[in-house]
């Protein structure tokens, strides 16, 4: 009907409406500019993943962990489950000094994808991080024994950062290189990680 017509096409133009604030957002240097963009966008389309999502990162990268977390947990909320945006929430929470939150967001990670060794091992190194060795012992466990190979890869590459988990895989041809871990975009979000925590810390 025309009625029904119309309100698919105000809802249609709603959408683009933001996304054209996402946009906007993106391209503006001044993160409280870029903030009020960002709240355009999301009262147009309250379940605008991308806004959410693209939110988060800037606030992340401008040292604002607390308010990137809430963005990542919305985006989440809105449908974006894959386990790169719960990678960005939990370092958003471990920056604001909530390590028990960033175990439980991959804990739920581990939950949805119980096959993937990305979670596994985060989840693992999460949980030794906070002194509970034997849980996170059993965790690796399991996805060694999903992929050994790639539990080997995201160990070295969590624990100890790219620089050693790169000179590993030179060393070993049973290491996988950076570029072959899975999921791709786990690996870029825990390169940005690195940049926003300052890892490579520690030695082997």
């Amino acid at each position: 009907s025309l009625l029904t017509y119309c309100c698919l096409a105000i809802l249609a133009s709603k959408k683009a409406a933001s996304d054209f604030y996402v946009y906007l957002a993106e391209n503006e240097s001044n993160i409280k500019i870029a903030e009020k963009y960002y709240d355009r966008a999301i009262l147009l389309d309250g379940e605008n993943v991308s806004a959410y999502f693209s939110g988060g990162f800037r606030f992340l990268t401008k040292n604002q962990p607390e308010k990137a977390s809430i963005y990542f947990r919305k985006s989440i909320d809105n449908g974006a489950y894959a386990t790169a945006v719960y990678s960005y929430l939990a370092t958003s929470q471990i920056l604001s000094d909530k390590s028990e939150e960033a175990e439980t967001t991959i804990s739920e990670t581990v939950s949805i994808y119980p096959f993937s060794t990305f979670a596994r091992i985060r989840y693992g190194i999460l949980l030794e991080q906070n002194g509970k060795s034997n849980e996170a012992q059993k965790q690796i466990s399991i996805a060694q024994n999903i992929d050994k190979k790639q539990a080997l890869g995201w160990y070295i590459f969590l624990k100890y950062g790219s620089a050693k988990a790169a000179q590993k895989a030179q060393k070993d041809k049973n290491h996988p290189a950076l570029m072959e871990l899975q999921p791709m975009n786990a690996m870029y979000a825990i390169r940005d990680e690195e940049k926003f925590m300052g890892k490579n810390t520690e030695s082997f």
